[in-house]
């Protein structure tokens, strides 16, 4: 992997095409459980690539490193792809200071391998965070009793991990009464965060970020522009009115949309069959034998998953009999899966009916949870967009702010670059 902080090249119509810079200042592996000085080896100079993932439907980091082995170090060390890496990198944009990134990651497969002609081999060692790794190995032995958010912030302390809450003060309005033996403290966490539900009526996400840190939010604190600004604003063009390496020139090309693939208006039948849309469940409790109808969505056309003019969608489940004493403010677990999954899901895929997957300069701030904003002109044709001022450029329908499901980071060559997955429920 290249060492080189900055680079500058020139494309053919003169202008720059200098990328956000970064610098691999380590990479060591050792043996999972190694405690000798001698058990570490920096191979910073094998690194061909890092890759980190981030996403708001998962509470770890994921890595992929791809390795060029050129002299026999699979053999030599003997990889078994149980070994813990430290990365470290420094990043810079443009004015600002250098940030060190420093990153454990836990190996849990080797993928990709291959052998060339020159005998050199290359592969992939994919790995998590450690509280993801370790979390499998510890059991939870828990009584869960009241707020599913409390519960859920214990369970994590358990595998050392404390889960930043926003926004502060907002009251999870689900309460349980479940039981956890022997049970993987992440997944049962994942389990009740699969009914948490805040004020609004909308769903709790748990998710890690690059700053390492473990966040527990609720989906009306993300789309909530005054508690959660808009990060920043991209543009789909291909045009660059700047002077080359300039100041302005590097800000035009940060906010610039490249590769785009686009997912829009997807129809109010097809939402309603992914689970989606008005939804109307018919319960019957086993216990009293008595039915019960309830609407599963919330009657809000700002929350945009309901189709205007749509018939709801009739569902029937029955309900399990209430084992506890107190069902009223703490029902099992079963009971607020009936009450509220489907409300929940509805509400996630409505996010599905417009969606954008597109690559920007490298940005280690831009991650899930945050809102951006994105404009895209009427036309890329330059001759019709120097008639056009203001926002009139822009089309209204795709030109609106975003919520960012998924960030994939790649680091390759002395070039860093973001892939992002954005979505609104805005149609």
């Amino acid at each position: 992997m290249s060492n080189e902080f900055t680079r500058s090249h020139v494309g053919e119509g003169g202008n720059s095409l200098k990328d956000s810079a970064y610098q691999l200042t380590s990479c060591v592996i050792l043996p999972r459980g190694a405690t000798a000085k001698d058990a570490v080896v920096n191979i910073t100079q094998m690194v061909g690539f890092i890759r980190i993932y981030e996403s708001l439907f998962n509470p770890s980091l994921c890595f992929e490193i791809g390795i060029r082995d050129d002299y026999n170090f699979f053999e030599e060390f003997g990889l078994s792809g149980d070994e813990v890496i430290v990365l470290e990198f420094e990043t810079k944009t443009y004015g600002q200071v250098r940030r060190t990134h420093e990153y454990e990651v836990h190996v849990t497969k080797i993928d990709d391998y291959a052998r060339g002609d020159s005998q050199v081999h290359a592969y992939t060692l994919v790995g998590t965070s450690s509280h993801a790794f370790y979390a499998p190995f510890k059991k939870a032995n828990m009584v869960c009793h009241g707020m599913t958010t409390d519960s859920i912030a214990e369970l994590c302390n358990t595998i050392d991990i404390t889960p930043v809450e926003y926004p502060p003060g907002r009251t999870c309005i689900t309460k349980t009464h479940k039981v956890f033996g022997m049970k993987n403290p992440l997944k049962a966490a994942l389990e009740l965060l699969s009914v948490s539900v805040d004020q609004e009526g909308t769903p709790y996400f748990l998710y890690e970020t690059l700053s390492n840190n473990v966040y527990l939010a609720p989906l009306s604190w993300m789309i909530n522009t005054d508690e959660n600004p808009v990060y920043r604003t991209f543009t789909y063009t291909d045009q660059q009115k700047s002077d080359p390496n300039s100041e302005l020139e590097y800000f035009e090309r940060s906010s610039q949309i490249v590769k785009l693939s686009s997912n829009i208006g997807t129809s109010p039948v097809e939402q309603t069959v992914k689970g989606g849309g008005h939804r109307i469940m018919r319960e019957l409790d086993l216990n009293t034998k008595e039915p019960e109808e309830r609407i599963s969505a919330i009657q809000d056309t700002s929350l945009g998953f309901i189709p205007a003019g749509s018939k709801p969608f009739v569902k029937y489940r029955f309900t399990q009999p209430n084992s506890n004493d107190n069902v009223d403010s703490a029902p099992p677990l079963s009971v607020l899966k009936a009450q509220w999954q489907d409300h929940l899901h509805a509400q996630i895929i409505s996010y599905d009916s417009m969606s954008h997957q597109f690559s920007i300069m490298g940005d280690m701030f831009l991650n899930p949870g945050r809102t951006v904003n994105l404009q895209f002109p009427k036309t890329l044709d330059p001759a019709a967009n120097t008639k056009s001022l203001g926002i009139d450029r822009f089309d209204k329908r795709l030109s609106k702010d975003y919520l960012v499901f998924q960030a994939v980071h790649t680091f390759q060559e002395g070039k860093h670059t973001t892939d992002v997955t954005v979505k609104s429920n805005d149609n």
